[in-house]
């Protein structure tokens, strides 16, 4: 190409010389075999923001389909393989062309003929997976209609759409003519019906729009006054300014030939234009004879300065949980110069979250990430004092949303709180929750949304039930969720029997009373020869009391809503027979630390055996207690001693006789476990009434 090239003016136009000095002076060149095959027709060209990816249309195969090369370290196009999954989707007679690739990478636009579709020729679009695009999906009536569309070009900002529609009113002999559309999406992503773009841009006859990635550039084909040709396309571009209206169009004259240009793809950087050309001026002598460029091939060119898109700043990154960076799909909003009007809408890719952003120079940026269940996160981004165009990375990571889960339950029978034990597990993590219990049915634990939680519910009122809960959050300003159950509660089954402590046999005409704690009142009162089988609320607390003749009487307190038991609760009262050598251990009467002051919950304790001594006159008891061994031996001894004599004083206030009475302390001298754990030294710490041997 440094060579000067020579024009032979006697054969050829001087116009046709004058564009072939402006090719040789801007570079331009066909790209590499691979991808401009011999004896096909490569047409469309579309490159990704970076200049990396590159997408276009062939017939190499025998019939139209699409194709996809990667630029390596040293610039070099890899072999074009098929998309597969789109050229494979319809029927061998399908056509599939027009490709554009969306500026940050995740979506391909063509269009095509496949079946179900609105229109005989349809714009369609895949996203991205992995290295590869997934199925067609139709873009539907706000873009399709029952005729033509094709050849579509999206904004960076996702915002806007660009295409062709057919111009039934326009011929040019050996040309198509096409009328260029724009649609816009609204506030909710939604596509708005297109309208034709105004004057200078269509003026009859144009292909093949392009927004630049600055979205206020648009180039495009036509066949206009001031051509190189009149039935042949040549490249424009014109400027949208702030207010919508497009400025200027210039002829890109470095590129343009007397034969077709069309199709311009700029990369963000601007750097490169590739286009479509038919020129045969511009084939490779070595492949004359092999039909050269008389075929439509890929060709790409430097550009001018006055012709380039605006510096652009691309921020490539990826779209990660914060606690688990795990890739995220999400949206991505882009405010610019804060007119919400003009709010563009991307994705992040599916697979790995990537996503990139091409922002151009002069402008403030809103950019925000939403993920349903995520804390939504905005970046502002200034770039009046861009100069260049540059490449940042930056990943944006989202804070899984959190909050109180509330578990309320009920008697369905009754609409009253339902007592009942809860535990939640973290399926995910496999770790137990923290869960709060406020009142009587009502539970609290903390949550995130999307996360997976095994809900375990159990009572003696209900069967054991365990449900999973993955909660799912669009609004993550809510402070947290409630769920309500209701169950049909059952009363509780309960065993009772009145056994002699020593010998584990009944008590014959033993009296069985159950008291309900919170009430005092009587639910049952009999006697009781052998057991006997109560329907107590399952959520109450009771008190159970055995007596009967000769014995000492038995108290035991019953929560049912804590038992661990299922379907049938056994308990057993064991009375102590009133002979010589008997003994009675009363562990509920206790002290104040250090003291011989009875605490008042002793007094019951105590008053059961009073009632014995009162039923019975003849009998005399000892009164013993004990300590640990905590402190030293003198100490425990007096303090076992004037523990003794207080319950004594207490029973001769309530009519006992001090005859009948004897009081005495042992201090640690007769341990009932040994002294080597807490709970053993609580129990030593005991009061225990003797019926004296006979001597």
């Amino acid at each position: 190409m440094s060579q000067p090239y020579y024009c032979n003016w006697r054969k050829t136009a001087i116009i046709v010389c004058l564009t072939l000095t402006n090719l040789i002076t801007h570079g331009q060149q066909r790209l590499p075999r691979q991808i401009s095959a011999l004896n096909s027709v490569d047409y469309a060209p579309s490159v990704s923001a970076d200049g990396n990816t590159l997408i276009f249309q062939s017939n190499r195969d025998g019939k139209f389909n699409l194709y996809l090369s990667t630029k390596d370290e040293s610039g070099q196009w890899s072999i074009p393989k098929s998309l597969d999954k789109i050229n494979n989707y319809g029927s061998t007679s399908d056509l599939i062309g027009g490709p554009t690739i969306s500026y940050d990478g995740n979506i391909l636009y063509y269009f095509a003929t496949f079946k179900g579709g609105i229109g005989n020729e349809d714009i369609w679009y895949s996203v991205r997976e992995g290295d590869d695009f997934g199925e067609p999906i139709n873009m539907g009536s706000a873009i399709n209609s029952k005729g033509y569309e094709g050849f579509p070009s999206i904004s960076s900002d996702g915002k806007k759409m660009y295409f062709m529609r057919a111009n039934e009113k326009q011929n040019v002999k050996g040309a198509f003519c096409y009328v260029l559309y724009e649609s816009k999406r609204n506030a909710m992503g939604v596509w708005q019906p297109p309208k034709a773009l105004p004057a200078p841009i269509n003026l009859g006859c144009e292909k093949s729009p392009r927004i630049m990635s600055d979205n206020e550039m648009l180039v495009f084909a036509s066949i206009r006054e001031g051509g190189l040709s009149t039935n042949k396309f040549d490249l424009y571009y014109s400027r949208q300014n702030r207010n919508g209206d497009w400025g200027e169009v210039k002829a890109l004259d470095y590129i343009n030939t007397p034969g077709d240009e069309l199709f311009a793809a700029i990369p963000a950087c601007g750097e490169t234009l590739y286009f479509v050309s038919s020129d045969e001026q511009l084939y490779d002598t070595t492949a004359m004879n092999s039909g050269g460029f008389k075929d439509l091939d890929l060709y790409s060119s430097a550009m001018t300065k006055e012709s380039k898109p605006k510096p652009a700043i691309l921020i490539k990154g990826k779209l990660v949980d914060a606690e688990t960076e795990q890739s995220l799909f999400g949206d991505i909003t882009i405010v610019k110069n804060d007119n919400k009007d003009s709010r563009g809408l991307l994705y992040t890719n599916k697979e790995d979250g990537g996503f990139t952003l091409v922002l151009t120079k002069g402008n403030t940026y809103k950019v925000g990430f939403n993920v349903p269940g995520y804390y939504y996160q905005e970046i502002n981004l200034n770039t009046s004092k861009l100069n260049q165009c540059t490449t940042t990375q930056q990943d944006i990571k989202l804070k899984r949303w959190e909050g109180s889960y509330t578990l309320k339950t009920y008697n369905t029978q009754t609409g009253n709180p339902l007592d009942l034990s809860v535990k939640i597990l973290d399926i995910l993590k496999n770790k137990p929750l923290a869960v709060k219990k406020k009142e009587v049915g009502h539970f609290e634990s903390k949550v995130q949304s999307d996360g997976q939680y095994a809900v375990s519910i159990s009572s003696a009122c209900i069967d054991d039930t365990t449900f999973i809960f993955s909660p799912t959050i669009e609004d993550t300003s809510m402070p947290g969720i409630e769920q309500q159950y209701r169950f049909e509660k059952e009363d509780a089954k309960v065993r009772m029997r009145i056994l002699n402590k020593d010998t584990q046999q009944p008590v014959a005409n033993a009296v069985l009373l159950a008291v309900d704690a919170k009430t005092r009142k009587p639910i049952y009162r009999n006697v009781l020869n052998g057991d006997t089988t109560l329907n107590i609320d399952c959520t109450g607390m009771y008190v159970m009391l055995g007596v009967a003749a000769n014995h000492f009487s038995d108290r035991q307190v019953l929560d049912v809503s804590k038992s661990d038991a299922k379907g049938l609760i056994e308990m057993d009262l064991n009375l102590v027979e009133l002979k010589p050598g008997a003994k009675l251990v009363a562990n509920n009467i206790t002290f104040n630390t250090n003291s011989a002051e009875l605490n008042k919950n002793s007094y019951s304790e105590i008053d059961q055996v009073i009632t014995v001594l009162k039923q019975n006159p003849q009998i005399q008891i000892e009164i013993a207690a004990h300590t640990d061994d905590v402190g030293s031996v003198e100490d425990n001894m007096r303090l076992s001693i004037s523990r003794a004599k207080s319950v004594l004083d207490y029973m001769t206030t309530k009519g006992i006789d001090v005859k009948r009475l004897i009081s005495k302390g042992y201090g640690e001298s007769e341990p009932a476990y040994e002294n080597n754990s807490d709970e053993h030294r609580a129990l030593n710490r005991r009061v225990e009434f003797r019926i004296p041997k006979k001597k």
